[in-house]
């Protein structure tokens, strides 16, 4: 513990954050090594060098990698880390989108078409507007009267096989009610050529990508596993999310499914003794066969989640091993049973291959609904992707779990933004933070790119010591010792397969993904901490004196969603499980299983069985006693008035170390809230402040079994605090109980001057363009005005993206009029960002209406033409006042 103490002053650079350092412009080795300088004295751990749009230094170049090793070498001269970041920009395996050139290395997929119609002569199209893909082949295409049946010998009575030539189906039907359905299996394109989704079922694509990634062992693998400790790989998915013609565009209703040509071959090996066919499976995904069809959507899963693994995460894992990298990443969309299903294999299985798991979180928000956009159905909650990935590292005995956090949370995201959601995701098992992100350069459209930027562009970064400091003693706590949960929530994802119809949001599907979305988020209002586990982690191996034993992990209960199917082993485990002690919450709907808990007539567990039809009201309400039943809480909170809303806010984290115990404590509502608080535990209370490094003992009193103590919490506050086994005995420790309260520290009143520390800035956003050609030349001019009550001394004119091109033979000069005059002898400053250019235009400027005119001049072998990507802005002391149409500049305030 004193150890431990000394390191939470000053934690080491592995507990600190490591964000996205966007490489986005021309890199310069000068630039690289004081932007590098700059983090460290920040307090950040390293970076991970990111390629990014507006990046100008050919990927994987030699001057690419040459900036790499320069990278890595100022790194290691500064103690940080410089990790690897394996694409350009992403989803990971593009390959820069080289591995996708090759056609037989892009997504493939199943798609559906479909039409309802009376009989008669038909030619009908297979084509969506606006899509670009390559239809291969054609599983099958029928006709069918009267709708579909619901089971398989019925379809194979009733279907009428129909032609497919040249992309339409033709048919000559009787007259009445039709069903045409038609599969084809397709390949992305796109007119330009960029792919941005290969088949990760392709194991030579994956071969392909990897090779593309050798490039890093040449150039700097003498530091791997040194100063380049791993890599992150970035939102592979099995439907080409990153493609927009693709699933969210053209494919609103989600009809379509992962398809390849070896996903192809195994399936028909696993059919082959089973006397179904490929044709009844592809049926069987998209529509309601009963429990034939359910059986070929759980088959087809497997497959798909097998393969993804054998073709993609093994390989890569493998890969990273021999170069003594440690793999780390997040997969796309991790919240929710839709997400998983629909663009993952088996998650857990996926991850298990990671050495550090993580999690995206993308936004200013925290906990609150999901979804509702695209063809995801709108879900209760967030927290499962947070949950989900949090307890495969405890199950798989993970070191940590990584967050990519505060993307496209826009240029408002303020620093308590920033530690309220850290707060948030470490409370849900979160210990490793990746800020998104630090741009190398804001220059002109770069600044659109998922901002923001936390880099030194934005006025907080002088205080961002402060952050990385209180990031790194939470991280540094919560990666110590082990976890400890006492609840076990099923993963029911396969069962879940067995129900989802790709595109449809089914009954039986819906229940499933309500029920566990609804413990996700009421355990943890409840203060029941949890881990959510697969079902082959529900084995009669791991079932040890009424507990369920996985890895460091012992749980008292077992709370299982309202499945139809579980497998025989799991059904065995619980009867144990319950039989030694253990608690199992289940529903009536899993009649296997509950007929046969209910027939152990010796148990020492407690078995509660949801009724059919309960209703999440009845089942809030009633869920926190029925929790106690199973077991005692880990942790205890009360407010005064029994306010359940501001009590259930409270949010915590549990861990176990060889000298005592852990708990990190959140408030995640926008009130105060004076709490009461009591841990089952003995030991002295200590107060852990991770913003300043100090440790304070806190007075509390014991009771029967644990301690209980007061605590304050200002809005979205947390607490870390630390229980001592070493402290000394309960007499020595026992204290009346106290309370911390909350006070008003101070009031500005009266009158304050505020001065502004940058200069203001008034954007100039409204331009009037023309083209006009002189023998070789080309003007493009860009004219704009704006109005001046005041003229300052010293008025800039901040030009944005002017460098942003190379010309051939220089052919290309810019020329500034203000008020018709030429600005001569231009001599650019930078403000802020290297690449933000500035130029005095104070002299030529006059009170009432001033026009700016920039003339880029263009010859014609210059190559690409520059032009605006960018408002241009004013910049200086003075202040705004608003006139008519727009802003005028008038004398500072």
């Amino acid at each position: 513990m004193i150890r431990l103490k000394d390191l939470f002053v000053d934690p080491p650079v592995q507990f600190r954050p490591i964000p996205f350092w966007f490489w986005n412009s021309r890199m310069d080795k000068a630039e690289i090594e004081r932007q590098i300088r700059m983090m460290a004295e920040a307090g950040l751990g390293g970076f991970f060098m990111h390629a990014r749009f507006g990046l100008e230094t050919e990927y994987m170049s030699e001057e690419w990698l040459d900036c790499v090793r320069y990278a890595v070498k100022v790194a290691k001269r500064l103690g940080l880390k410089a990790w690897l970041y394996d694409e350009y920009p992403f989803p990971s395996g593009v390959g820069g989108l080289r591995v996708t050139a090759k056609p037989e290395h892009r997504n493939k997929f199943l798609d559906l078409f479909e039409w309802r119609l009376k009989g008669g002569r038909v030619e009908l199209r297979m084509s969506n507007e606006g899509e670009h893909a390559d239809t291969m082949k054609v599983i099958t295409a029928f006709a069918i009267q009267g709708g579909m049946p619901d089971g398989i010998e019925d379809l194979r009575r009733r279907i009428t096989p129909i032609e497919v030539t040249d992309e339409t189906v033709r048919a000559d039907l009787p007259e009445g009610d039709w069903l045409i359905v038609a599969l084809p299996v397709r390949r992305l394109d796109d007119p330009r050529g960029n792919i941005f989704g290969p088949d990760y079922l392709n194991p030579e694509a994956t071969r392909s990508f990897l090779k593309i990634l050798d490039l890093y062992a040449e150039a700097v693998g003498n530091e791997f596993g040194k100063t380049v400790p791993g890599i992150f790989t970035d939102e592979p998915c099995l439907l080409a999310w990153h493609q927009n013609h693709t699933c969210y565009r053209v494919h609103h209703d989600g009809r379509i499914a992962v398809w390849s040509e070896k996903l192809e071959e195994r399936l028909a090996e696993r059919l082959r003794p089973t006397g179904y066919s490929l044709e009844e499976m592809a049926i069987a995904l998209f529509y309601d066969l009963g429990e034939e069809g359910r059986m070929l959507r759980e088959v087809y899963r497997e497959e798909v989640a097998e393969l993804y693994v054998d073709s993609f995460f093994r390989p890569y894992s493998e890969w990273c091993k021999a170069h003594n990298l440690k793999l780390t990443g997040h997969l796309l969309l991790e919240e929710g049973l839709y997400s998983n299903t629909i663009f993952q294999g088996d998650f857990p299985r996926d991850l298990s291959h990671f050495d550090i798991p993580g999690v995206d979180h993308l936004g200013i928000g925290c906990e609150g609904r999901y979804g509702g956009w695209g063809n995801l159905p709108l879900m209760s909650t967030n927290v499962q992707g947070g949950k989900l990935v949090s307890s495969i590292a405890h199950l798989y005995g993970k070191e940590a779990v990584l967050s990519e956090s505060f993307g496209v949370s826009g240029w408002r995201l303020s620093m308590a933004d920033m530690k309220r959601i850290v707060d948030w995701q470490f409370s849900l098992g979160i210990n490793f933070l990746c800020p998104h992100a630090f741009y190398y350069s804001l220059e002109g459209f770069r600044k659109t790119d998922s901002p923001p930027s936390q880099f030194y562009q934005v006025p907080y970064w002088r205080h961002y010591r402060a952050f990385a400091d209180y990031v790194a003693r939470l991280s540094l706590m919560l990666r110590s010792g082990t976890h400890v949960a006492k609840v076990a929530l099923l993963y029911p994802l396969r069962d879940f397969w067995r129900h989802f119809k790709c595109g449809e949001q089914g009954e039986g599907d819906k229940l499933i993904s309500d029920f566990f979305n609804f413990y996700c988020q009421e355990l943890l209002r409840c203060h029941y901490d949890y881990d959510i586990i697969p079902g082959d982690f529900i084995n009669l191996r791991a079932i040890e004196e009424g507990k369920l034993s996985v890895g460091d992990e012992r749980y008292e209960a077992i709370i299982i969603p309202p499945v139809s199917s579980i497998s025989r082993e799991m059904a065995e485990a619980l009867g144990r499980f319950y039989r030694e002690g253990g608690g199992v919450l289940a529903s009536e709907v899993t009649e296997e299983l509950v007929d046969g808990l209910r027939d152990i007539s010796d148990a020492r567990g407690k078995l509660i069985i949801l009724p059919q039809g309960i209703s999440f009201a009845e089942l809030r309400y009633r869920l926190r006693e029925m929790l106690r039943e199973l077991t005692e809480p880990d942790i205890e909170t009360s407010v005064p008035g029994d306010n359940l809303r501001l009590a259930s806010g409270i949010r915590y984290l549990h861990r176990r170390l060889d000298e005592g115990e852990v708990y990190f404590t959140v408030n995640t509502t926008a009130e105060r809230v004076q709490s009461e608080i009591r841990l089952p535990v003995r030991g002295r209370l200590e107060h852990w402040d991770a913003e300043t490094g100090e440790v304070s003992s806190v007075p509390f009193e014991v009771d029967e079994g644990g301690i209980r103590f007061r605590w304050g919490f200002e809005p979205y506050e947390s607490a870390l605090f630390v229980i001592r086994r070493d402290g000394g005995t309960d007499d020595e420790v026992r204290s009346s109980i106290s309370q911390r309260e909350l006070e008003l520290i101070d009031t500005l009143d009266g009158e304050w001057e505020f001065k502004a520390e940058e200069p203001n800035a008034l954007p100039l956003e409204r331009w009037e363009m023309s083209i006009r050609t002189s023998g070789d030349w080309t003007h493009y001019e860009y004219t704009s005005r704006f109005k001046a009550d005041y003229i300052p001394g010293s008025l800039l004119l901040m030009l944005d993206d002017i460098e942003g091109r190379r010309s051939f033979m220089e052919g290309r000069s810019l020329q500034i009029l203000i008020n018709g005059v030429q600005v001569e002898g231009m001599g650019f400053q930078s403000h802020i960002d290297p690449k933000w250019k500035t130029v005095q235009i104070s002299p030529f400027l006059r009170r009432g209406e001033n026009e700016i005119k920039l003339v880029f001049q263009h010859q014609s072998w210059a190559g690409e033409p520059q032009i605006l990507t960018y408002p241009p802005k004013l910049l200086g002391d003075f202040s705004l006042r608003r006139g008519e149409e727009e802003f005028v500049i008038s004398e500072p305030r």
